[in-house]
């Protein structure tokens, strides 16, 4: 996660795992021509470290802290295509297009930080509490395969959130970053049972 200034600097860099966990439907195993779908949900948490500037406050100016982040989120994402495939319907080229939404709870924790300018010394700095809100649009090229029993399916494409909404708790206020294009990138791999349809993921 990277925070960045109307000159591209960097204000809040933060780094550390967040953990997944997802239910989902699709037909990406479908044998030849036809249209293909997918609906999925996905929740994650996470506990980060946060590296930033503090807001200036009247006479005392921004200074670098670091503290860590919570965070508790959930995406949920449609989206469906057609399938061109060879006449022995072991490959397949999809074209595809989704929409969906990510939402996150994202918690700054209180830290302290050191103030070099006078008078010096070490400060109290308060966390945040934010809540985000970003729909988004996909689209992408999907490539299947099927052999021996196996199944492989990759899709990627680009990512476009065509809105932004961020509520500041603390400060109360609702901000509206600038929003940015971004690759994706999905790889499934699948045992085919005797009717060549997935048997497990």
């Amino acid at each position: 996660w990277r925070e960045l200034d109307a000159s591209k600097n960097t204000l809040v860099h933060e780094t550390g795992p967040r953990f997944n966990f997802s239910v989902s439907a699709d037909d990406f195993d479908l044998r030849g021509r036809g249209p293909v779908y997918w609906l999925s949900g996905r929740g994650y948490v996470g506990y980060v470290d946060y590296s930033g500037q503090t807001q200036p406050n009247g006479p005392v100016q921004s200074v670098h802290a670091s503290s860590h982040t919570r965070y508790l989120g959930g995406v949920l994402e449609s989206g469906g295509g057609y399938r061109f495939s060879n006449a022995a319907h072991s490959f397949g080229v999809d074209l595809v297009g989704g929409l969906g939404i990510d939402q996150w709870h994202r918690v700054i924790g209180n830290t302290t930080a050191m103030k070099t300018t006078p008078p010096a010394g070490t400060i109290f700095v308060n966390g945040a509490v934010e809540d985000y809100r970003i729909p988004y649009v996909k689209s992408g090229v999907g490539l299947f395969h099927a052999n021996a029993g196996w199944m492989q399916y990759v899709q990627g494409g680009i990512k476009w959130p065509f809105a932004t909404h961020e509520e500041a708790h603390l400060f109360g206020v609702t901000l509206a970053p600038d929003p940015a294009l971004s690759f994706y990138l999905q790889w499934q791999v699948a045992r085919l049972d005797a009717d060549g349809r997935r048997s497990w993921f």
